[in-house]
């Protein structure tokens, strides 16, 4: 399994969107209804038969439905794909500027899982679907830092202290070099410490988010890059030797931002 607890998450979920998928079927509703129905008004067709066998008819169909709809790779792939566009809809962004990323982001997504299946079966498209496999990873995590980048911006309290605070502590200084009680300059020289740990946790913030802007356009861009290799790989064809490099380039560009988006909750605490 992943170390990733973004992927975790999201396999967590597909099993149970899954499950509860192959669960309320319209299949596995007629099966219900129809069992109960011939158990209450039909149920001795043969002078043998007894009437909870329709019901041990029903619990094996039932059984059969929902093995069928676990073990079948493009309902799993479908409830997979409605989860990720579930648990990472663009609304959830209030800022126009990472919303449109995210969005480009997503569509980058949507267009490489489009030409990587509209290849023919055989080894490049294979390698192909296992690199493509990352690009979720990676779009999930360009979502969790649009997110963190928007709650940033739109933080009143933040923006207020980066304002208000230096001044504050001109005015402490200020005070505490005309100030003559030792006990006043001893309260003043404490509230000074306190003002300067906290403009020095404001820029520490303040420089977090500024790389955490320009890590998602070039992140952005990265992903253009990876598009443009699949274009190109599906147009040239071949057993697709440069697919483990794509993945692995996935792969690195997915813990780069895990990293920052570690770092980001340490000083958004």
């Amino acid at each position: 399994m992943s170390s990733d607890p973004i992927r975790r998450d999201i396999e967590q979920r597909a099993r149970r969107a899954l499950i509860s998928y192959a669960i309320f079927r319209w299949e596995s509703a007629v099966i219900i209804g129809l069992t109960i129905l011939l158990a209450i008004f039909y149920p001795q067709p043969f002078p043998w038969w007894r009437w909870w066998a329709w019901l041990v008819i029903g619990a094996v169909a039932e059984i059969a439905i929902i093995v069928t709809s676990l073990t079948d790779e493009r309902t799993g792939q479908q409830v997979v794909e409605d989860l990720f566009e579930e648990e990472h809809s663009p609304r959830a962004i209030r800022s126009a500027e990472y919303r449109q990323q995210y969005e480009k982001a997503r569509d980058y997504r949507r267009q490489i899982k489009q030409t990587v299946q509209s290849m023919p079966a055989g080894p490049l498209r294979e390698r192909l679907e296992r690199a493509g496999q990352g690009v979720a990873d990676w779009v999930a995590h360009i979502y969790e830092l649009a997110c963190r980048l928007d709650r940033y911006a739109g933080n009143a309290v933040i923006a207020r202290d980066m304002r208000a605070v230096p001044d504050e502590l001109k005015q402490l200084e200020g005070r505490y070099r005309l100030e003559d009680d030792a006990g006043v300059r001893a309260e003043l020289s404490r509230a000074i410490e306190q003002k300067r740990a906290q403009i020095d946790n404001l820029r520490q913030l303040q420089n977090t988010m500024e790389t955490a802007q320009l890590r998602l356009e070039a992140t952005l861009t990265a992903l253009g890059t990876v598009y443009s290799q699949v274009l190109l790989a599906a147009a040239k064809g071949g057993e697709g030797a440069g697919a483990e490099q794509l993945a692995a380039d996935i792969k690195e560009q997915t813990a780069a931002l895990q990293d920052l988006i570690k770092a980001m909750d340490e000083v958004l605490k």
